[in-house]
């Protein structure tokens, strides 16, 4: 997906924006455990996997740049796209089922229903079938 988010934004000649919304408050199961600390991990986790995502991209010729945010993700990709006056927004989408689209709601759809511009949604690639 992140490739042809890359190659989207290039044909339409906006700058490309990785974007990673980390959860507020991750779920702890053991109370002694560091919140700070479980949000810190988190960060790293997520920058890790942007500079992957930047490893593979960048020699394709455009250049990247990665923001990781905290919150809601709805709030903070809309947040971001009207702070930089995105012209197109690329958003994968993991495909959950309607049950849990009807109960927790959808990211993709609410982004569609309040986003300030054009919205492009990718779904993940399903392995498909083993070739023997």
């Amino acid at each position: 997906m992140a490739q042809e988010a890359l190659i989207l934004g290039t044909a339409l000649g906006q700058p490309v924006i990785f974007l990673h919304v980390l959860a507020p408050f991750p779920r702890i199961e053991d109370p002694s455990t560091d919140r700070g600390e479980v949000l810190a991990c988190g960060e790293r986790n997520a920058e890790r996997q942007l500079e992957k995502f930047a490893a593979v991209l960048c020699p394709l010729g455009s250049p990247v740049q990665r923001v990781i945010a905290t919150g809601m993700a709805t709030e903070e990709i809309l947040r971001e796209a009207r702070a930089r006056a995105a012209g197109h927004l690329v958003m994968g989408s993991r495909g959950h089922s309607r049950v849990h689209d009807v109960l927790l709601g959808s990211t993709a759809l609410a982004i569609l229903r309040a986003t300030p511009c054009p919205v492009v949604i990718l779904r993940a690639r399903s392995p498909g079938p083993v070739a023997s």
